[in-house]
């Protein structure tokens, strides 16, 4: 798929989402794409600590505490749903708590997905 073409499903996506949020866009939009980087960074460096030898050594599902499994097992994805609920918990105050909007919200959150996908 050409840039141009991905360029283009931006700026259509893009103006959806202002048309969706409104004034709300801006701050939607900083706030999503903000959490969205660091969690990015926050995955690559977690992943960048582990080896496939710390696996075979201690594999997740054998550790007992949270602090031993990391960012592997269960707790990581409940770290994970914990991260997402404090996320729509802070999308709700941007927009007032209209769920109208919210829907909004999950449009800026597929642009900043794509974006960081170019």
């Amino acid at each position: 798929m050409g840039t141009t073409i991905k360029n283009t499903r931006s700026s259509v996506l893009r103006e959806r989402c202002q048309a969706a949020l409104g004034f709300h866009f801006p701050e939607v939009y900083a706030y999503l794409k903000r959490t969205r980087n660091q969690e990015q960074a926050t995955g690559a460096r977690a992943r960048a600590r582990r080896t496939h030898k710390d696996d075979e050594q201690h594999p997740p599902w054998r550790l007992k505490s949270a602090d031993q499994r990391g960012v592997c097992g269960m707790s990581a994805a409940l770290h994970a749903c914990a991260d997402e609920m404090q996320v729509q918990k802070q999308l709700q105050e941007l927009v007032g708590g209209d769920r109208t909007l919210l829907q909004g919200c999950f449009l800026v959150d597929q642009l900043v997905f794509q974006e960081m996908m170019t």
